[in-house]
């Protein structure tokens, strides 16, 4: 099935689960698929530039009591890379300004019960009405609902948007009565950092909680507990202009390096993350003072900055974050030899605080434009690709100013150096190596057939065995591997998003390819360097997506035979050549009268095979691949089957069987082949071509019935001659019915199924393996043609 098509009926499973959840009776109102229809309209279409983010955030605070959580929560989600709360936003501004949406929540939590006697009332604020809303908490299953309608799992909801100490989005924006549906998400700590998407232990030691303590470990300022004073304090009002100056100047020096002063001092911290504030002796001349309080902030950001880097150095924070504090130590070691500069000024008498703070100005805009990075990543909790998306969204803020678009570009570029170490391992060897999790792309855990290292050389053959043992065993290994490897979009880099699905087709097919294959040559690993045109790596990446693509297709033409498969599959399922289900439908007639449950399966598969051996299927070299399969359904319901297949209701719709049906209607063929081949011919490429074939098949049965009705003209010439009036009037019918039914399937076969096939047979040599997937599917029975069947 189509990628649009598989959308579209997931659109609609999820109207019908909203419906429930909302109490909507489809049996009364079946004009709800109209929203689905609404949204089919919407796919593909990007919203992104439709709304100003700003103005939306804006909207949802208008007339909000609860307006400051709804903007903490914003600022929270923002830095975390999270794709989906543009989206979110937009929706909830929608909901806000649509006051028949807004009266059906306040109806709905009105009447909806508690469930199992279990109640709990919020009053949260909708553009400035009070709406009381029932929560319904199931002390066991956590789950919601009401007594007339099925729980909702809380699995269904995506947990993308994890509560905070103060408010989910949803209640702080005045329209979610539950805010506990979503999952909370961990916070960063030096003992949890690790991806929620691994359950295995840390492999890299954890920083104990004490080191934050040790004020000397850090280039931070230290405690006024740990400071001594080397003389004593005099009062500077007691001094003269130009001593006071003398004296101040020194204490800014000194700050500037993260120590205290005599008149200048630092306060301690509410919290680790807390802005640096002083404490200023304020009896100092006015002009002095409004002059310090002007250096200060330069002080400020050095101690974020600092913590910054003291803090993302260690082995839990990943090799990015420990990639950007390096280069921040870098350019705090050029910000010191402009201090010492600076203090030797000093000591010559040439330093005042004017010249002081003019030689700062460069140095503050920087240092300025380094805290809001850090204090983002820091909100955001990233780690990872999340880091890198918050650099290039930062280097794209700073676009018109030279000296800050240098700056964080030299950032973005040393923080890229270790995350491109794991994207080259993987595009060029389809290997993950990621100890911190922070790649976008995450390995589900092996099954244990699979052994590493059987993918050596020297283990090609019992690799193979093994793989094909997986097949005989009905363990679809295609679907396994389409599944193993997914998409993490939190650390997915926003300058990588276009090409992320190319990059996780990469490393698959040469993870193929080193399993399957008994000679490859791996591409030359080309280092990858992140430039701000973003043509050079990304021409990488194209390039050894073609080369791994080219180079599983070769495997498949030349090592796996994927041509002979496919000439197999046409030949058996699209009956062409189908000379062979003429001799098999001749011997098995009396068997496929029979009921489904008393039909002989291994009879049909002996017949089958006599039928292969004695006609023109006899040289098709994969025709013990072949195999007979009794379904205990029908074909329209293996068509709903697979429309109903990945929906959330799928796991509590009860299976479709059918006890009457006749051994014709039940019986079908089943094609089996060895890995890598069920790549392409997978389960859900098979279940199509088994769907086609059964309805051929049963084409072939009517005209078979129509063409043996000449029998019946031994009878007509018995009766007198109003029967025979009766049988010549029933002979026309049936003459006219079967140039019907032999016209229908000369439309199927030379008009719809030849020239797809046709077309898609002579794209298999000059397309990627990737498209082979979409045309098998899209060209071949998503046709147009082929719905009107």
């Amino acid at each position: 099935m189509a990628g649009s098509e598989c959308t579209r009926n997931s659109i609609r499973h999820h109207v019908y689960a909203l419906s429930k959840m909302f109490g909507v009776d489809l049996t009364y109102d079946p004009n709800v698929y109209a929203f689905a229809d609404s949204l089919e309209k919407s796919i593909g279409r990007s919203t992104d530039t439709q709304y100003n983010i700003h103005d939306l955030v804006a909207r949802l605070c208008d007339d909000n009591p609860q307006a400051g959580a709804v903007l903490r929560r914003y600022e929270e989600l923002k830095p975390r890379n999270i794709r989906e709360l543009s989206t979110v936003v937009y929706l909830l501004s929608r909901l806000k300004s649509d006051d028949v949406v807004l009266r059906s929540l306040e109806h709905l939590s009105l009447t909806t019960k508690p469930l199992n006697g279990q109640s709990k009332v919020s009053t949260v604020s909708v553009c400035g009405k009070n709406i009381t809303h029932p929560q319904h908490v199931n002390s066991e299953s956590c789950t919601l609902g009401s007594s007339s309608v099925q729980p909702v799992r809380n699995d269904s909801l995506r947990p993308v948007f994890g509560a905070s100490d103060e408010v989910s989005l949803f209640s702080a924006c005045g329209l979610g009565a539950h805010s506990s549906s979503f999952v909370q998400a961990p916070k960063s700590t030096s003992k949890n950092l690790v991806s929620s998407n691994t359950v295995q232990p840390p492999t890299f030691p954890l920083q104990p909680e004490w080191i934050y303590s040790r004020g000397t470990l850090w280039d931070d300022f230290l405690s006024m507990s740990l400071n001594s004073e080397s003389f004593q304090q005099l009062p500077i009002e007691s001094l003269s202009n130009a001593i006071q100056e003398y004296a101040v100047v020194s204490d800014l020096l000194q700050c500037l390096q993260g120590n205290q002063g005599l008149y200048i001092k630092p306060l301690p911290l509410s919290n680790r993350y807390a802005v640096r504030c002083f404490k200023v002796d304020e009896k100092m001349t006015p002009t002095l003072l409004d002059t310090v309080n002007k250096i200060l902030p330069v002080c400020s950001d050095y101690s974020t900055v600092a913590r910054f880097i003291g803090e993302k150095s260690t082995f839990e924070h990943g090799m990015v974050n420990q990639a950007l504090a390096g280069a921040m130590r870098g350019l705090l070691k050029d910000y010191l030899i402009l201090l010492c500069q600076l203090e030797y000024q000093y000591k010559i008498g040439q330093l005042g605080i004017v010249k002081l703070h003019f030689f700062l100005q460069e140095t503050a805009t920087a240092f300025n434009q380094l805290t809001r990075l850090v204090n983002n990543i820091n909100t955001g909790q990233c780690s990872g690709g999340a880091v890198l998306s918050v650099l290039y969204d930062s280097l794209r803020s700073v676009y018109g100013v030279k000296q800050l678009h240098d700056l964080m570009l030299y950032l973005l570029r040393s923080a890229t150096v270790p995350f491109f170490k794991i994207l080259q391992k993987w595009i060029y060897r389809g290997v993950i190596s990621d100890p911190y999790k922070e790649f976008f792309i995450s390995a589900g855990s092996m099954p244990d057939f699979y052994d590493p290292d059987k993918s050596s050389p020297n283990n090609l053959h019992s690799a193979s065995l093994q793989f094909d043992r997986l097949t005989q065993n009905y363990v679809d290994w295609a679907f396994f591997w389409e599944c193993h490897y997914s998409l993490v979009s939190i650390n997915l880099p926003s300058f990588l998003e276009p090409s992320a699905s190319k990059i996780l087709s990469t490393g698959k097919y040469l993870n193929v390819v080193q399993q399957c294959a008994d000679r490859y040559e791996l591409p030359t690993c080309e280092e990858l360097v992140y430039n701000k045109e973003h043509s050079v790596f990304l021409d990488k990446i194209d390039q050894a997506h073609m080369y791994a693509s080219s180079l599983l297709l070769k495997l498949m033409l030349q090592q796996k035979d994927l041509k002979e498969h496919l000439k197999s599959v046409k030949r058996f399922f699209l009956l062409d050549q189908g000379d062979f289900i003429v001799h098999f439908m001749d011997a098995a007639t009396a068997e496929l009268r029979k009921n489904s449950e008393t039909i002989s399966q291994l009879r049909l598969s002996s017949l089958l095979e006599l039928a292969l051996r004695t006609s023109t299927a006899n040289s098709d070299p994969f025709k013990d691949n072949l195999s007979v399969v009794i379904f205990q359904f029908d074909l329209i319901s293996q068509i709903l089957m697979v429309l109903r297949a990945g929906s959330e209701d799928e796991p509590y719709l009860l299976p479709i069987q059918d006890k009457n049906l006749s051994g014709l209607e039940a019986f079908c063929l089943d094609y089996r082949v060895g890995w890598p081949i069920d790549l392409v011919l997978n389960r859900q490429v098979m279940d199509r071509y088994q769907m086609l074939f059964r309805h051929i098949l049963y084409c072939k049965h009517v005209e078979r019935l129509l063409c043996n009705s000449w029998i019946l003209g031994k009878l007509a010439r018995k009766c007198d001659n109003l029967m025979t009036t009766w049988f010549t009037t029933a002979f026309l019918l049936a003459q006219r019915m079967l140039i019907f039914i032999q016209h229908f399937q000369y439309y199927m076969s030379v008009e719809i199924i030849e020239p797809a096939w046709d077309s898609f047979f002579k794209r298999v040599d000059k397309e990627s393996i990737y498209h082979h997937l979409a045309i098998m599917i899209n060209v071949l029975f998503i046709y147009p043609g082929m719905v009107m069947i």
